[in-house]
């Protein structure tokens, strides 16, 4: 579906800003967003936001949705080793669709393998597990390589969504 989204937060310890900025964001620019998570109970985040999950990572059809977003925070520890969610990142980057991850959670691109040669941006305390997993690893706040988008924090919440609303609208634009 053209304007459907899917955000991924650990059910613990999401990193609240980034959600906050990111569904406000794509809410705001007509996209519907569909939280999801490895739970379909509540999921909290660090500072205490709560946030309704409306689907299971295993139960995401990829054909569903334009694009999936990973939320940061210490929580995404918790998702480094779902096998659901390493497949459905390969599934959406095979097809082509728009992958952000903000903070923590391009660590979990790396897992999936889908970053040998792309430029990516992280969290510092993040860098070498993107580096050992072949990724060229960049300084900026928010970086692009095709269709990942990655972005290093909180601070750049802003730009990230801003680039994925418009890889998503260039996406959908008629030739």
């Amino acid at each position: 579906m053209d304007d459907h989204l899917a955000v991924v937060v650990a059910s613990r310890d999401f990193q609240d800003d980034e959600y906050s900025a990111v569904k406000e964001r794509l809410t705001a620019s007509g996209m519907i967003v569909k939280n999801v998570s490895t739970i379909t109970e509540e999921a909290i985040g660090i500072c205490g936001k709560r946030v309704e999950i409306d689907l299971a990572v295993k139960s995401i059809d990829q054909d569903d949705f334009q694009g999936l977003i990973l939320i940061g925070g210490s929580g995404v520890r918790s998702l480094l080793n779902d096998g659901d969610l390493i497949d459905l990142i390969r599934r959406f980057n095979e097809k082509g669709k728009v992958i952000g991850a903000i903070c923590w959670a391009p660590e979990i691109l790396a897992r999936a393998g889908i970053l040998k040669n792309r430029k990516v941006t992280v969290w510092e305390g993040a860098v070498e597990a993107l580096k050992q997993s072949g990724a060229i690893v960049t300084k900026e706040g928010v970086q692009q390589d095709g269709n990942l988008i990655t972005a290093s924090g909180p601070a750049y919440a802003n730009r990230f969504v801003e680039m994925i609303i418009q890889s998503i609208v260039k996406k959908n634009k008629p030739l």
